[in-house]
């Protein structure tokens, strides 16, 4: 018989208690005991009679992705602690080990990510004034600033990169070391000038090694806000070091959204996915110009980082990642 599929705490269950007082988490028919032990119906102290020593089928063992044993029972479940936003569950098809669901979340956010204009810093506890103010007041973002000599740049903190920033108004912040606003920000009081015409990172998701499989997708979702001007605004998805698409952007414009897709072909280093070049790969409309699809030999057997990167063409500029969502398909 296969096993049933393991408890899973992030979930919603029914509280069952039998005539004896033993309480039971109840889904999908399936129950599950203190003891760690899951039922595939109400077992007999139900109706009156304590429950044999061994229950009708054994809770699934855990496991992370590498330690997954190299075959199982056809139907066995098991949980996997270190894939997805929670842990996934796997189930084996006789061949190989699959999500259960058929699809992963990996990694999700709201939280803004900003590519910051120009900005001033005002003192040396991390205060700052933006050039060009943000589509809202930010209750909290990541903000992209150059650190203190980079591009001439006369304030800023030491070394350019992400910083936690609460907002007071849609120019006006404070930044901080970290994202519980414990510690402000050290910085150098002065002006602050972007980076231009370079990718600047502002979220990396790794995948395991194998985890694609050979015929799995990669599905990766992205809003984000821009200043309405002509200047060149890019989200860029970073594959492997490779870049792997582009997600919509347009000139004068104050919103855009993409969806990338990446297939394997059979094959863990041969991928399929949208064109790379302007911003015609991540819309869902025709392509009109001569453009080529993306043909990608990063090999999925490994671990590979999957980024996603913002950048600006004029410094006076931003870019806001409003959200994200990265998903693999089996």
């Amino acid at each position: 018989m296969a096993a049933l599929p393991t408890f899973n705490p992030l979930l919603t269950y029914t509280t069952v208690v039998d005539i004896f007082g033993k309480v039971y988490a109840y889904q999908n028919s399936v129950y599950y005991d203190a003891q760690g032990n899951a039922w595939s119906s109400l077992p007999p102290s139900l109706n009156g009679y304590a429950a044999p020593s061994l229950p009708v089928g054994a809770m699934t063992s855990t496991y992370t992705f590498a330690t997954l044993p190299g075959s199982g029972t056809l139907g066995q479940t098991v949980f996997v602690s270190d894939v997805g936003l929670a842990g996934t569950s796997f189930v084996w098809t006789g061949t190989v080990w699959e999500p259960s669901a058929g699809i992963i979340s990996l990694a999700q956010s709201a939280t803004p990510y900003v590519v910051a204009p120009n900005a001033t810093w005002n003192n040396t506890t991390g205060a700052f004034t933006l050039g060009t103010a943000l589509p809202t007041t930010y209750a909290g973002a990541w903000v992209y600033f150059s650190g203190v000599g980079v591009n001439s740049s006369t304030g800023g903190p030491a070394a350019s990169g992400l910083y936690w920033c609460i907002f007071s108004s849609a120019t006006v912040g404070q930044a901080y070391t970290n994202s519980t606003a414990s510690t402000q920000l050290t910085t150098t009081a002065g002006t602050m000038i972007q980076t231009i015409n370079t990718n600047l990172n502002l979220v990396t998701v790794s995948v395991q090694g194998g985890l694609m499989g050979a015929n799995g997708s990669l599905r990766v979702f992205s809003s984000n806000s821009t200043t309405n001007s002509g200047g060149t605004k890019l989200l860029t998805l970073l594959h492997g070091g490779a870049t792997a698409g582009t997600f919509y952007t347009a000139a004068n414009s104050v919103f855009g959204r993409g969806l990338i897709m990446l297939h394997n072909r059979g094959v863990a280093s041969q991928l399929a996915g949208p064109p790379t070049g302007g911003t015609s790969g991540s819309q869902f409309a025709g392509v009109t110009t001569t453009i080529l699809p993306y043909y990608g030999t990063v090999n999925t057997a490994v671990t590979q980082s999957c980024v996603i990167a913002g950048q600006i063409a004029v410094a006076t500029d931003f870019i806001v990642m409003e959200s994200y969502t990265f998903e693999l398909l089996k």
